[in-house]
């Protein structure tokens, strides 16, 4: 034991918690400093979530995880357990401390392989619940090209059912020949491929195309269904402008504006609700036309004009907006604010950075 943690501890623990688990070549090893007898006490899990590609002749839709298992041991004043892991891909892995069948779970935190900071985003959606999606059974948000079901209280049946996901674009020319009849593209998926239980709480991701979408329409056939724009994750905007403090805007105005990592970020100090009542317009003009859809052509720019609610939200007396920006070469953009039968309340122009 006494290798085997010295070893772990090398490396950054890949969930944080009542335990530290580090990951040492397919080996999972729990770690807690100072520990008291009693805190060693049930049995230590692992539920592993196979990568899609590791699931030959499985049935979509179960719950597709395999659990391992092993006593806690003491090492000094810590306490460990050590649980071997297969060797096929993983997906997502969930480490816990279980005090039988009596008292359930006493601890458990989740890590995935396949999207970083998965464990760290239920913990947060889970302390800042905001409901904004009321009676649908699963809360959603957007996290820029992410899009995130979470659940608290959640159990199997309640992810039994597929998922469908109907995408409507603002141009129906960036759907594939064969869906632009019926306007909007089909991502269905199975719970068990894009998401992960543990601690009591259900949470999905599913990535979302580069082009700019209308509308979405999600839930589950005959249990729940959602149409419109899921607000931003909260926790997401607030990280954002935090990365902001000490950097010099690319505009300021009454909106201070940054075009960074592909996005466009919009920001006002000691904001009121009449500050973003207006709408926002922003034309993106490409280095190569051809990357516009033909339509736009004579214009010379992608539009993707949007209310303040789509993309932002105040955040601690400021409101920021985290917009993203399409994936092809940018040669200018123009943006800013309008009021209908007003024209524009002000405007911008901003150049590659």
């Amino acid at each position: 034991y006494e290798r085997i943690y010295r070893a772990a501890v090398v490396g950054e623990p890949i969930i944080r918690g009542e335990y530290a688990v580090y990951l040492t070549g397919r080996t999972a090893v729990f770690v807690k400093e100072d520990c008291q007898p009693g805190e060693r006490a049930g049995r230590f899990g692992v539920k592993v979530y196979p990568a899609v590609a590791a699931r030959p002749g499985r049935i979509p839709g179960r719950d597709d995880y395999r659990y391992f298992s092993n006593v806690g041991a003491r090492l000094g004043e810590r306490c460990l357990a050590v649980i071997g892991l297969p060797d096929y891909p993983i997906a997502h892995l969930v480490a816990g401390r279980y005090a039988g069948p009596a008292n359930g779970i006493v601890w458990e935190g989740a890590y995935s392989f396949i999207r970083p900071g998965l464990g760290e985003m239920a913990v947060e959606l889970g302390e800042r619940r905001t409901g904004e999606t009321p009676g649908t059974g699963f809360e959603l948000y957007r996290q820029e090209e992410t899009l995130i079901y979470y659940r608290d209280g959640c159990r199997r049946r309640d992810t039994a059912a597929r998922f469908f996901l109907h995408l409507v674009p603002e141009d129906v020319e960036d759907l594939p020949l064969e869906r632009r009849e019926f306007g909007f593209e089909n991502r269905g998926f199975y719970f068990s491929a894009q998401g992960i239980h543990f601690a009591g709480q259900c949470l999905a991701t599913v990535t979302l195309p580069e082009y700019a979408i209308a509308e979405l329409r999600t839930g589950q056939e005959g249990y729940w269904e959602f149409r419109g724009n899921p607000p931003v994750a909260p926790g997401f905007l607030r990280e954002r402008a935090a990365n902001l403090a000490g950097m010099e805007p690319d505009y300021r105005g009454e909106f201070d504006l940054y075009w960074r990592d592909n996005t466009l970020i919009y920001r006002r100090e000691g904001c009121a609700a009449a500050d973003t009542a207006a709408g926002f317009f922003l034309h993106i003009a490409p280095v190569d036309r051809a990357d516009l859809a033909a339509v736009r052509w004579e214009y010379g720019f992608e539009g993707r004009d949007f209310e303040f609610g789509r993309w932002g939200r105040n955040v601690d007396g400021e409101c920021v907006a985290v917009v993203p920006l399409p994936g092809y070469a940018i040669a200018g953009i123009r943006t800013g604010q309008y009021a209908a039968g007003e024209g524009e309340v002000w405007s911008a122009e901003l150049g590659p950075p």
